[in-house]
């Protein structure tokens, strides 16, 4: 995303885990944006049946706890659309 011309945000990372279909564990760093923030790691579980999945994500590591409610706030959001977007009308 690009505000003002700038350099724009974006987050980078490495995959530490990957174990199809069930687990996802990855590091987030913002390049752009939170300066002070250091690197975090974000794990994502699933879990279910041929009719629904359970989705369990952790963000973890955050030194600061406003921080960590902004991002909680926003993954709450993403969940949100995410499930508005599976879920049959």
């Amino acid at each position: 995303a690009r505000a003002g011309g700038g350099d724009g945000i974006s987050i980078g990372g490495q995959f530490l885990e990957v174990r199809p279909p069930e687990r996802l564990v990855y590091s987030w760093r913002w390049n752009g944006a939170f300066p002070d923030m250091r690197e975090t790691t974000v794990i994502l579980e699933l879990r279910g049946s041929e009719e629904e999945t359970l989705l369990t994500l952790r963000h973890e590591d955050f030194a600061d706890a406003g921080l960590r409610q902004q991002h909680r706030t926003g993954w709450i959001a993403a969940c949100d659309r995410l499930d508005r977007l599976m879920t049959p009308v």
